[in-house]
């Protein structure tokens, strides 16, 4: 078990080293930031069913086209039925 912070990135830091991630990856995790918060569509439906719907973005992607649209239609339908509170609403200040 590893009991300090310091040898927790060292470990970390060797480890995604020897597994070849480098500069590179880094360059492709910004691009990928970048196309979520731009609102490219299948940026944001992958993003969200990653972490709603626990779907990877490769079976995302890899799906029967209909399946694909079925699931971005639901995706759809969910945010509007559920939208974010508004933040100036006294309603949403209260317990």
């Amino acid at each position: 078990m590893l009991s300090v912070g310091g040898e927790y990135l060292e470990w970390i830091s060797t480890a995604s080293r020897i597994n070849g991630y480098g500069e590179q990856d880094e360059d492709l995790v910004e691009d990928a930031k970048k196309l979520i918060k731009s609102g490219e569509r299948d940026a944001v439906m992958a993003h969200f069913a990653l972490h709603k719907l626990r779907i990877l973005p490769q079976d995302l992607w890899g799906m029967d086209p209909h399946h694909r649209a079925f699931i971005y239609g639901s995706i759809e339908q969910w945010v509007k039925d559920n939208p974010p509170p508004k933040e100036n609403n006294v309603e949403n200040l209260l317990p």
